[in-house]
């Protein structure tokens, strides 16, 4: 996905995030299931030009009824 925040004055920033995922899902029974993600974040700032990357893990255990 692709994101751009602009912010008002007197700031004038604008901050560009870019993130993609890969997940995955397990089903052990008809009722338990297990899933897994991995998102990885990037995002720039255009007036100091800083960048941050952030590494997002998420896992699940899911019971339905």
């Amino acid at each position: 996905s692709y994101l751009v925040r602009k912010f008002d004055e007197p700031s004038g920033a604008e901050i560009k995030t870019n993130t993609v995922y890969l997940g995955a899902e397990h089903s052990f029974t008809k009722s338990w299931a297990v899933a897994g993600e991995y998102d990885l974040q990037l995002s720039k700032e255009n007036i100091t030009g800083s960048s941050t990357t952030d590494n997002i893990f998420s896992v699940a255990l899911r019971y339905s009824y």
